[in-house]
């Protein structure tokens, strides 16, 4: 399987959106034969790890469909924030 990665994503946010932990993007640059500090292209296939670190966050990650793009967290009306509050009483 593999993932799209989107205008201002880095590898951690691709790896959040597709997993649920940053972590899984250490396996997605190995695979890749990238550096995690590396910023992809928009468009890029990435393959998707098949290591689960977190599992109650990888199913919020994609029940939720999270597409963070911190790449583009400088310009004006971008937000950092992935989760909304109601993630902290899911998780609490």
């Amino acid at each position: 399987m593999e993932v799209k990665v989107l205008s201002g994503q880095t590898l951690w946010d691709v790896a959040v959106a597709a997993k649920g932990s940053w972590q899984s993007g250490i396996d997605m640059a190995r695979s890749a034969g990238v550096s995690m500090t590396d910023l992809p292209k928009s468009g890029t296939l990435l393959p998707v790890p098949a290591n689960t670190y977190d599992r109650a966050l990888e199913r919020y990650a994609q029940a939720h469909r999270l597409e963070p793009a911190t790449a583009t967290a400088h310009k004006a009306g971008a937000h950092t924030r992935i989760f909304t509050s109601a993630f902290s009483e899911v998780f609490s």
